[in-house]
């Protein structure tokens, strides 16, 4: 997103979904993910569609099975 010295535009996702959770009025960094995607693809990887933060996951007690590719979320009372 830049470094400090650049401000990356931010929008609110009305809603975010992620398997079985939803997450209403999510703040979201804007950017262009065109060159990583281009660079992944040379390197015989999939494009990515984003890129979650720490606020996201942190909160969650994620759990990143990478073997599996798979990501464990807690969901919060509120969300489910």
């Amino acid at each position: 997103a830049g470094g400090a010295s650049h401000a990356a535009p931010t929008c609110r996702l009305e809603l975010l979904e992620i398997g079985p959770l939803h997450f209403v009025g999510v703040e979201a960094l804007v950017a262009d993910l065109g060159q990583l995607n281009e660079v992944l693809r040379e390197r015989g990887h999939e494009p990515v569609d984003g890129v979650m933060g720490a606020d996201l996951l942190q909160g969650r007690e994620a759990l990143m099975d990478f073997a599996g590719s798979s990501l464990y979320l807690k969901a919060d009372a509120r969300e489910e």
